[in-house]
């Protein structure tokens, strides 16, 4: 696996949000995918990138790493109360705005910066948390 700081989910999610490759992301993509070939494909290409295994595990991945940036914009000091207040704004986002925005591929540029993440955390395919907990456990991770 490549040497990087930045967790593999993230340099994946840059990729396929449509941001162009800069320097950290285009060296493990050339790392990962020179391991993979060096193995002569005998090694999983997901494995040699650093990601998770399977593709409901790389998905529920990048939609928790969404989840994580989002909470960011969320006012809410303590662990629980952040938990809670991003689930209330997701719950409020899936009922206006995402029905709206869900054909789009990328969120509009007038969405705010909670927006966009809760809108790439969709996007993914995976359904939200159901409980406080849930979201919890996936901020403290």
């Amino acid at each position: 696996m490549p040497a990087t700081s930045t967790p593999p989910i993230v340099l994946a999610q840059r990729l396929i949000a449509g941001r162009h490759a800069d320097v950290e992301t285009g060296d493990w993509l050339a790392s990962g995918l020179s391991a993979w070939l060096n193995a002569g494909g005998a090694l999983p290409l997901l494995r040699c990138l650093g990601m998770p295994a399977t593709v409901p595990k790389v998905k529920v991945a990048m939609r928790n790493q969404w989840l994580k940036e989002a909470a960011q914009f969320v006012g809410a000091a303590k662990p629980w109360a952040r938990a809670k207040a991003l689930s209330e704004e997701a719950e409020r986002f899936e009922r206006r705005a995402w029905l709206a925005w869900k054909h789009l591929d990328m969120p509009p540029n007038n969405a705010s910066e909670l927006q966009k993440r809760l809108f790439l955390a969709l996007k993914v395919g995976i359904e939200l948390p159901a409980s406080t907990k849930q979201w919890a456990n996936i901020l403290e991770a």
